[in-house]
């Protein structure tokens, strides 16, 4: 009896498999963690660049000499971001601001509904010499559920807020 004893506490058979449970789980999350996140940063670079590429044709005149300038405001930072974001659950808003300078651009704060959407304050791409607020927003869903809240600060919210906020002077554009 006493020598069955001693080999069933001495057996390694299955250590392996106890090991990996008690480690595996934490590891997979971590690697999800991080794949998470660098496609967090590959969605706020590609949002970064679309409101800039849409803010420059702003600066320039060229979308206020458009027939239809919210559409190209839109077509442009959509053309910038749909190869990786779905460009219908996209905000945005386009806020000329009062003074020729750059004093009013930290007063013009976001303002967001219940679901934590950002409420437009319109789209006004303003005239030459013009200060102009560039803002776009998108709420980025999490692949994995278990991710999400930890990563965004919300147990309720499987999603992490992205917003690209852009303050310029327009040129003295003639056509």
């Amino acid at each position: 009896m006493f020598n069955r004893l001693r080999r069933f506490l001495n057996a390694e058979d299955g250590v392996t498999a106890v090991e990996f449970s008690l480690v595996g789980m934490p590891f997979i999350l971590l690697i999800l963690g991080l794949l998470e996140i660098g496609l967090i940063f590959t969605a706020s670079s590609l949002l970064e660049g679309g409101t800039s590429s849409a803010a420059r044709l702003i600066r320039t005149g060229q979308l206020q000499s458009d027939g239809n300038p919210e559409g190209l405001f839109r077509d442009t930072l959509c053309d910038n971001i749909s190869l990786f974001l779905n460009c219908d659950n996209i905000r945005y808003e386009v806020v000329h601001l009062p003074d020729d300078d750059f004093t009013n651009a930290s007063a013009a704060t976001a303002s967001f509904d219940s679901d934590g959407q950002l409420q437009s304050s319109g789209f006004n791409p303003g005239e030459e010499n013009d200060v102009v607020l560039i803002r776009s927003f998108y709420r980025y869903p999490f692949m994995t559920l278990q991710i999400g809240p930890l990563l965004s600060g919300q147990s309720t919210d499987n999603a992490m807020p992205l917003m690209s906020t852009m303050v310029i002077k327009n040129e003295p554009y003639r056509f």
